[in-house]
């Protein structure tokens, strides 16, 4: 498959590097031709797929050419044998004669390996660095990243923070970057399709449980994608579970953000379609609006990231939807008068237990009737 052989010879960022006859389907995305005057901001917004620059002050330069594969890194030496440098070594025999070199991208597996194994691996810094004391001018900058997280985005630092010193560079994409949009490959499909021929035989009332280990990147929800490409597939008893903690400090303070687990949001909401009372009749899922307050920030953005995933996984699962404001329940369900959400939890936490008693114990746990009493509004109301 084409994705698969991708991710071992790296032919795609080193072909537009290398040469001018690339995939159109690989190519990066083109703005609509009726653009006559594209803004730098606009002209950057619109850069997806390969990477590619020519540096036009350096262009009377001989061609010098170089490989760069970027990886995480692994401190396991019978792993690391049997991916990164067979993947390296797949590399350099479809290039013969042109240097690579292979880059991790986590400084701590650099130094754990030194320290251990006393093997020295450069950052894509380090590297590009000596390759252009070495009087390389065209490099290709390739990376064995699975999804487009925060290790890409460390990688697509380096291309942008490099380009200038070299004659032309490219940045590859991700084994899975993507889904079938704007003409291009579904690269999430060939990649599981290729994954499929390793699932072992499974009887039934038996599942398989891929594991990965989850960002708290933007990217996250490409597992939410996988999860329904596998469904797509036939693959009901195939699941995709990220272990990362699902709250995650983004402050040197003792501050914790609490995050969706977009996985078992799907699985949920995948399930309550498959509910027979849900088949019999219409659903809706009904999700509240939250309020933008300035004064807290943290907390705003915080409700809108939720807010986003939760509509990520509805879309994907194609829910009918709808949104409302919260003063739209609060005011026919809540007493009239309540300021501030300490005593708007404690309501809604008393009223939920009072017409709700069997979930009292889940109610109290999370401290608010909210959400069982948005689907009361709701279904009262006829929405």
């Amino acid at each position: 498959m084409k994705n698969w052989k991708k991710f071992f010879v790296a032919a795609v960022a080193v072909g537009a590097v290398f040469s001018t006859n690339v995939a159109p389907t690989e190519a990066g995305y083109e703005l609509n031709p009726e653009v006559k005057t594209a803004t730098p901001a606009l002209l950057a917004a619109s850069q997806m797929g390969v990477r590619t620059y020519e540096n036009p002050a350096l262009q009377n330069l001989a061609n010098k050419d170089a490989i760069v594969v970027m990886t995480f890194g692994t401190t396991f030496t019978d792993t690391r044998a049997k991916t990164i440098d067979a993947t390296v070594e797949g590399i350099k025999a479809a290039h013969p004669g042109v240097k690579v070199v292979t880059a991790y991208t986590s400084h701590i597996i650099i130094d754990r390996v030194k320290a251990n194994e006393g093997i020295t691996f450069p950052t894509p810094e380090e590297a590009l660095d000596q390759l252009k004391a070495e009087g390389y001018t065209r490099v290709a900058l390739t990376t064995l990243d699975v999804i487009p997280g925060m290790e890409y985005d460390y990688d697509l630092g380096v291309f942008n923070g490099y380009k200038q010193n070299f004659k032309k560079m490219t940045l590859g994409t991700p084994l899975m970057y993507w889904q079938g949009q704007e003409g291009q490959d579904d690269d999430v499909t060939e990649t599981l399709q290729a994954l499929a021929t390793q699932f072992p035989k499974t009887k039934k009332g038996e599942g398989i449980v891929i594991m990965a280990h989850g960002t708290p990147n933007i990217s996250n929800a490409y597992y939410s994608v996988i999860q329904a490409k596998l469904h797509e597939m036939g693959y009901n008893n195939v699941f995709i579970e990220t272990p990362i903690i699902k709250e995650q400090s983004y402050t040197k303070k003792k501050d914790i953000i609490s995050r969706v687990d977009i996985n078992r949001l799907y699985e949920i909401l995948a399930e309550a379609m498959n509910d027979e009372d849900c088949q019999s009749s219409d659903c809706m899922v009904v999700m509240e609006r939250p309020l933008i307050n300035p004064e807290m920030f943290k907390t705003s953005m915080n409700a809108s990231r939720t807010l986003e995933a939760e509509l990520c996984v509805v879309e994907m699962l194609s829910m009918p939807h709808i949104y409302i404001d919260s003063r739209q329940w609060q005011r026919e369900l809540l007493p009239q008068g309540i300021k501030g959400s300490a005593e708007l939890k404690k309501a809604s936490k008393d009223i939920g237990i009072r017409m709700f008693p069997a979930h009292t114990e889940l109610i109290a746990r999370h401290k608010d009737a909210d959400g069982i009493l948005i689907a009361y509004w709701a279904r009262m109301n006829r929405i």
